[in-house]
């Protein structure tokens, strides 16, 4: 007597993505704990060697390389949820890989061609806002050594999202970590030698990119030998679906960066470079909450992908609800310690006093603590396909942030351009994005019940 086939066990799926994500987010804590010490130690490396005004400049480069995702026009997000839902040896993988990875190839020599177009025509010291001679003498060149590294990252990204779409961010991450380590080498190094602020941007950045190198190498050459990008598995149609995908997400992408990588660029704007350096420092300290919550949030974004695509509708609703109070628990305990004794941490952090409004701090301490909710329901919604709305407030938002910032920060102070941008924080993704998300929820539990009662 033939058995019957077993049905798919949603606990057992369940428990395995949980699984997957912790490993991963153990994995990134633990190398984000390296590139975290990295990052801190290279604050006051460059903070005492290169001086208030060109460490203000180093610190808004650093912040720019983020915008690297905002240039691939959303290709990186909407790969991550095609291969998150289908096999890695089927032929629509093959193709998807291929396609974004000469996309990403095309998009690279195109902005390459309009930088070096538009290069003679920019006023660099004007655009950071830089007055002393030294710092005027090395933006330009400074802002060529960064360019070469930000385009490099866009066909390199391509393998990371392997990693993440099939639950293997742990590789990654490693990869990631032995980058730091060589960064931070580098430009002790480098500042042993006294080098430029374009030859230190060079060798910071340059090194960085190792671990996108390695990944790209491992992913390609060892792991995933199938998926290895070749011309001819280039589709149209696939290339067509992804960019079309892709910019609902690249629009996405562009309403985070206004929301929450425009601040520096404003405070350069409306009080110098030298309430850059204050203002950059307090933001990187309070990052650090977001980094240790993004290390396990989100590798759920393949696995709430994954989740959708099987209708496990309570596997994601129990999920989210865990994510949504272990991030309250988490952002208000610790930080309110980061509110409390940000005046030490810093002064020890640079070994030197240094003088921060006072009205920053919990404006900072809000604004974190709104954008890690925010972080939860974009990681669900990414995950599920689910981008429309985040389109549209997303970018409503972002927009309102500029102006608010601007019209708070004459009102306010620096402190000002913090407090705009947790206003918009919790009126577009916390509010309106939010309350969106509970209805989709709802009818999503709703339709399970209705289809499970038959």
């Amino acid at each position: 007597m033939s058995k019957s086939p077993q049905k798919p066990d949603p606990d057992r799926h369940g428990q395995q993505r949980i699984r997957r994500a912790t490993l991963t987010g153990i994995t990134t804590l633990a190398v984000r704990g390296v590139s975290t010490g990295a990052s801190l130690l290279s604050i006051p490396l460059t903070a005492h060697y290169l001086g208030t005004e060109r460490f203000g400049l180093w610190l808004t480069l650093s912040m720019l390389l983020n915008w690297v995702s905002l240039t691939d026009l959303g290709l990186a997000n909407s790969l991550t949820n095609v291969l998150s839902s289908d096999r890695p040896d089927s032929q629509q993988t093959k193709q998807a890989v291929s396609s974004a990875f000469w996309l990403m190839v095309g998009l690279a020599i195109a902005l390459t061609l309009t930088f070096f177009t538009l290069y003679p025509w920019v006023r660099w010291d004007r655009l950071f806002n830089v007055t002393s001679a030294q710092a005027k003498s090395e933006v330009g060149w400074a802002a060529i050594a960064f360019f070469v590294g930000f385009i490099l990252r866009l066909p390199l990204s391509v393998a990371g999202r392997i990693y993440t779409a099939y639950q293997e961010g742990y590789f990654y991450q490693a990869w990631g970590g032995l980058s730091s380590l060589a960064s931070v080498v580098a430009l002790v190094v480098a500042i042993q030698f006294r080098v430029g602020l374009p030859q230190l941007v060079m060798v910071f950045f340059g090194t960085s990119l190792l671990g996108d190198l390695l990944a790209t190498l491992h992913v390609f050459g060892w792991r995933w030998r199938s998926l290895r990008p070749q011309l001819s598995a280039f589709n149209p149609k696939q290339a067509k679906w992804l960019l079309k995908v892709g910019l609902q997400f690249w629009v996405i992408q562009i309403s985070s960066i206004i929301f929450f990588q425009t601040d520096l660029i404003i405070v350069a704007q409306l009080f110098g470079a030298e309430k850059v350096a204050t203002y950059g420092t307090v933001l990187k300290l309070f990052t650090l909450l977001g980094t240790i919550q993004t290390a396990f949030l989100f590798p759920l974004w393949p696995a709430y992908s994954e989740a959708f695509a099987r209708k496990d509708v309570s596997w994601i609703i129990q999920t989210f609800r865990k994510t949504i109070v272990l991030t309250l628990l988490w952002s208000i305990s610790t930080g309110v310690i980061l509110a409390v004794f940000t005046n030490e941490i810093i002064s020890f952090w640079l070994n030197q006093t240094v003088a921060i409004d006072a009205s920053l701090i919990p404006a900072m301490f809000v604004t974190t603590v709104l954008l890690a909710l925010g972080h939860c329901l974009g990681t669900l919604l990414n995950g599920m396909g689910i981008i429309k709305s985040q389109v549209i407030f997303g970018l409503a938002g972002g927009v309102a942030n500029i102006v608010l910032s601007i019209a708070l920060g004459h009102l306010l102070g620096v402190a000002g351009i913090c407090w705009a941008t947790a206003i918009c924080l919790l009126i577009f993704p916390i509010g309106i994005i939010g309350i969106h998300t509970l209805k989709i929820l709802q009818k999503l539990k709703s339709d399970s019940k209705l289809i499970n009662s038959h």
